[in-house]
């Protein structure tokens, strides 16, 4: 059991307000915030303090869509390995050590998801509150379609990626079947061909099918995530009951009407702007994630050998048609900026939004939440709206505003602290102090050795 800690010397963001307050200290109790009170407060022995040396407390960070397992998809290999299982030890890590207390997982295999919320939760891997989708609904020759079938053994050691449905009538008890294994939400896709020069075509669940799934999730308190880029296709997507659309329209602009009856359909957005930057950058090497740091001994650390290998190889030669099996060059340029015009357009209009990364994938790596907060900021929103995609409104996409997304007395305790304030400037947000989950302590610099730590992904700058 998590016992009493009180953080003294600190200024704690309201989520609702967009300010944060006068120096003062917070109260934890039993993993659990319990109040706010002025430096002055007496408490009962000194080794339950923490100094906040006057720096600045943002709730924890909620990434509302990653892929905690990666991709790292090698084209020429297309076997499922071992050290994938070994990279998530990795990825929960320094996700956690991000600033990320919380995140919803959209594809992966269920087991495994599984086992490590077991192992989270005994402690034996750090890493943040994990919820998920599991394998997401598919069709055959369906979406993802650069996912390989794997032999039953491994699926049924780990869990399937994708639930291939072979009538409508698989629908109720794949849906129940999720639902008994602890799934949080149902991932479905509307994808009518690949984001590629081929621009292959991919069989879609027929709609019919689609709004079964809805039901039968709506039925057992089960969200619905909709994966879907494209204009093309969008109207379709607002006759079907979903509670999330992922991914922001790479094929041309939103029209003011589409926006409209989006935004009255009361979805929430997940842009993944972040994804769509790193898919389209001109020369890889000239990031300074991409570049240099993949030899450091900081990737060692961060990545398996063998996926860091496959990155390497990737930044040496990304345009290399055999790398475009999920998005093309071209494709990746003009979406990264067309996305640009669509999250203006939903934002001025007013459409809720939570902050999602898209991270696992080959372009994009852990931890990138605070990049992502970064890009909105970028694209129009202030950083207190930035933040608040992060916090409180990825605790209502997850279904548990209540108990997540803000520092208020009742709610879980995970929190951020940082040195200096990101209401001034966002990139504030990677100088992290300390990490608070679940009441428990993390310092970034003891948990990795601090020249790991201060460069990981772009942790800090």
């Amino acid at each position: 059991m998590v016992g009493s800690l009180k953080i003294i010397n600190v200024r704690i963001f309201d989520v609702f307000s967009g300010q944060f307050s006068e120096l003062g200290a917070l109260e934890i109790k039993h993993g659990i915030f319990s109040a706010f009170k002025n430096n002055q407060a007496q408490s009962k022995s000194q080794q339950d303090i923490l100094d906040g040396q006057g720096g600045y407390l943002i709730p924890g960070l909620i990434d509302c869509h990653c892929h905690i397992l990666g991709t790292f998809a090698n084209p020429e290999d297309t076997k499922f390995h071992l050290w994938l299982i070994k990279q998530v030890r990795n990825n929960l890590r320094v996700m956690l050590l991000a600033g990320v207390t919380a995140i919803r997982d959209m594809l992966a295999p269920i087991n495994l998801i599984n086992s490590y919320r077991r192992k989270i939760y005994k402690s034996k891997v750090i890493g943040p509150r994990i919820f998920t989708a599991g394998p997401m609904f598919s069709v055959e020759n369906g979406y993802p379609y650069f996912l390989p079938s794997q032999p039953w053994v491994v699926n049924k050691a780990i869990g399937q990626l994708r639930w291939e449905l072979k009538s409508e009538s698989d629908i109720p008890r794949a849906v129940l079947y999720l639902k008994k294994k602890g799934v949080n939400h149902i991932k479905i896709y509307r994808l009518h061909q690949q984001l590629t020069e081929e621009a292959k075509p991919v069989s879609e669940i027929p709609l019919p099918w689609l709004l079964k799934i809805c039901d039968a999730a709506h039925a057992m308190d089960l969200p619905v995530a909709c994966h879907h880029s494209f204009v093309k296709g969008f109207r379709e997507i607002l006759e079907l009951p979903i509670d999330t659309l992922e991914h922001l329209a790479v094929d041309g602009i939103y029209s003011d009407q589409d926006v409209q009856l989006f935004k009255a359909k009361n979805i929430y957005l997940i842009p993944t702007i972040k994804v769509m930057y790193d898919a389209a950058v001109e020369d890889p090497r000239q990031e300074p994630f991409f570049g240099e740091w993949l030899k450091s001994p900081a990737a060692r650390q961060a990545f398996e050998p063998v996926p860091r290998r496959i990155l390497l190889d990737l930044v040496a030669d990304r345009w290399n048609p055999k790398y475009q099996t999920i998005v093309s060059k071209n494709i990746a340029q003009h979406g990264y900026k067309i996305s640009f015009d669509n999250f203006r357009k939903m934002h001025q209009a007013g459409v809720k939004m939570a902050m999602g990364t898209d991270s696992g994938v080959n372009v994009c790596f852990f931890p990138h939440a605070p990049r992502e907060l970064e890009h909105m900021v970028r694209f129009g929103m202030s950083p207190a709206e930035a933040l608040r995609t992060g916090t409180i409104n990825g605790a209502e996409v997850i279904g548990l505003s209540d108990r997540l997304g803000s520092i208020t007395p009742g709610k879980w305790a995970d929190c951020v602290l940082l040195r200096d304030n990101p209401l001034e400037n966002i990139t504030r947000i990677y100088d992290i102090q300390y990490v608070i989950k679940n009441g428990i302590v993390y310092d970034p610099v003891v948990e990795l050795q601090r020249d790991v730590t201060l460069k990981m992904s772009g942790l800090v700058r």
